[in-house]
């Protein structure tokens, strides 16, 4: 039992590991997408085509294999 309890408990660390990382992935594309939109507004970029491009983003954050794949690329 003593066995099986701390299989649990460090399944229960890994996975909030990988939860804090995906958290800090989000946060940084968020921190980006934020930048992003700065500049493009500062050049007069049509709302309509930016909030389509924030909606793509938001998809892109919310499936954890492309959050993986933004990491990735965040890191290169």
């Amino acid at each position: 039992m003593f066995e099986a309890l701390n299989q649990f408990l460090r399944l229960a660390r890994d996975i909030q590991v990988e939860q804090k990382g995906l958290a800090d992935v989000q946060a940084m594309m968020k921190t980006t997408l934020d930048e992003v939109w700065a500049e493009q507004t500062a050049k007069g970029m049509r709302p309509q085509v930016l909030s389509k491009t924030l909606g793509v983003a938001g998809a892109i954050a919310s499936n954890p294999i492309m959050v993986e794949v933004a990491k990735k690329l965040l890191e290169a």
